[in-house]
Parts: C-alpha cells; sequence; structure tokens
C-alpha cells in the first residue's frame, strides 16, 4: 500500500521506476521532457513576438517625432528615447527568438540514496516596492525539505505520511536547468532500519 501512496505521489509507474533504476527515462516520462520543452520553446516565441512589436512601435513613435508629425514636441529626448528603446526591443526579439532554437532535453537523471529526513524549514521571503517611499516587506513562512544522500527537495506536508523518517530511500530526480523546473521522477523503499 506504501508503494502505491509513493508512486501516486510522485506520479509514477512500476516501468517509470525499472527505467530510473538502469539511469534512464521511461517513453513516458521522455514525452513529458518533449512536452515541458515544446512548452518552453511557445513561451519564449510568444515573448519574442510581443517585444518585435514593442520595439517596432516604439521604433515609429521615435521616428514620426523626429519627422514632426503629431504633437509629440521636439525636444531630443523624446526623439531619442523611443528609438532607442525600440531599437533594445527588436534586438531583445531576436535574441529570445534566437534561443528558442537551442533549447535541448539536457535532463540527467540523478539518484541520491540514503536514510530520509523530512523536516519544516522556516524561510523569509524579502519584497520591497518601487519609488521614493518604498519599504521593504519581510515575510516568514514554513516549507517542508525531504533531505537524502546530501541532496533537498521541496516537498508537500502530506509527504510525512508515506516516506517515515530514517527509511532508507532511493530517489531518482533531474535538477533545474534553464529549460526545465527541476522534479523527482521516481523514488523506492530500500530497506527499514533494525
Amino acid at each position: 500500500m506504501e508503494d502505491q501512496k509513493l508512486k501516486d505521489y510522485f506520479k509514477f509507474d512500476e516501468g517509470d521506476l525499472q527505467a530510473n533504476r538502469n539511469g534512464d527515462f521511461s517513453e513516458k516520462q521522455k514525452g513529458e521532457q518533449s512536452s515541458q520543452a515544446g512548452s518552453t520553446v511557445r513561451r519564449r516565441r510568444r515573448a519574442a513576438v510581443i517585444f518585435f512589436f514593442l520595439g517596432i512601435v516604439l521604433f515609429l513613435m521615435g521616428f514620426l517625432v523626429f519627422m514632426g508629425v503629431g504633437n509629440l514636441g521636439q525636444e531630443g529626448g523624446l526623439i531619442i528615447c523611443p528609438g532607442l528603446a525600440g531599437g533594445a526591443f527588436l534586438l531583445a526579439s531576436i535574441y529570445i527568438f534566437r534561443s528558442s532554437f537551442s533549447i535541448q532535453q539536457n535532463y540527467q537523471l540523478k539518484k541520491a540514496e540514503g536514510p530520509i529526513n523530512i523536516i519544516k524549514a522556516e524561510r523569509t521571503r524579502t519584497e520591497s516596492g518601487a519609488g521614493k517611499n518604498a519599504v521593504s516587506l519581510t515575510e516568514r513562512y514554513f516549507a517542508y525539505e525531504l533531505h537524502i544522500g546530501g541532496i533537498s527537495f521541496d516537498v508537500s506536508p502530506d509527504l510525512a505520511d508515506i516516506m517515515i523518517q530514517g527509511d532508507v530511500y532511493a530517489v531518482y530526480y533531474t535538477e533545474v536547468n534553464d529549460d526545465f523546473s527541476g522534479r523527482t521522477w521516481s523514488a523506492e523503499l530500500l530497506s527499514k532500519p533494525k
């Protein structure tokens, strides 16, 4: 029963676990990675299109001001700023669009093994406002962490009902990289303490 709870929590099946034990991803896991990479490509391309249109609009505004069209004034700042900002947006759009072609699936499956420890860790988050009278707010909150083999993972408190402190587990995971937020792919109980 505990095995099924573990599988449900991390969303894997026996085929996924077997592939992970062999140092590889299952076909289902490869499909999830491909979907994630596709989502990243689409997000970057949408951002490139937005930056491109903003760049064109700002560049045209600068050009129209320079040509004296409209009531935007003839001050130097009004002529230069939109044109330069437009150029910067156009260059950014080209960079973002080109980077969408270089996204690759460079997920390296790793394994952490050892007795587990699930802790409730206190963390702080600081948010600072903008402007002259900005105030920084520091917020304290709690997060649950799974510690195993020198590695820690953020988890929900529900995991403490499935994995027992001190039991020896193997966890198969990928680390965070530019294109992927990292993930625990599967886990298995190796032994209980005597």
